[in-house]
């Protein structure tokens, strides 16, 4: 996912999940959700489990879960992009009526989807990465808000 942000602009500590989704949502103009089918088991990240994306207009926003052993959830808000200036390996797929870039490793047992995007202009609104299947993401994106293609952003790396 995208570099975190220096010490001096991180939020403030949260108890739950739902109090760290609402201090997102007061900082992005996309609605703010946790997608269906995640682990029961899902936790804020100890270290950094909200932290804004850098050098991003409009500023996005991302929640960084935890579950099992080691492994991760990232949530982008606002503006989704893959770590980098993209992804040479990734496919464009379907999150339900929008388009969207998705990378998949299969040794790793990692995905990273970007949504709505498409693998020549790969930003979108949302971004979902994880220690899930291709298949498993994609289903999890479709349970998120539609983002009427208006609002997709031009975003240069």
């Amino acid at each position: 996912m995208a570099a975190q942000a220096p010490p001096s602009i991180r939020p403030p500590h949260f108890s739950s999940i739902a109090q760290a989704l609402a201090y997102v949502a007061k900082r992005v103009d996309v609605k703010v959700v946790l997608p269906d089918g995640l682990p029961l088991s899902v936790a804020l990240s100890r270290d950094t489990p909200v932290y804004p994306l850098l050098s991003t207009t409009p500023q996005g926003w991302v929640l960084h879960l935890t579950y099992g052993v080691k492994k991760h959830v990232y949530i982008q808000y606002g503006l989704g992009i893959f770590d980098g200036c993209g992804s040479e390996s990734a496919s464009d797929v379907r999150v339900g009526t929008m388009p969207g870039a998705l990378t998949e490793s299969h040794p790793a047992g990692w995905s990273e989807l970007i949504w709505p995007a498409t693998t020549t202009h790969p930003v979108g609104r949302y971004g979902l990465a994880g220690s899930f299947s291709a298949r498993q993401v994609l289903r999890m994106a479709r349970s998120m808000p539609v983002v009427p293609e208006t609002h997709q952003v031009d975003q240069g790396c």
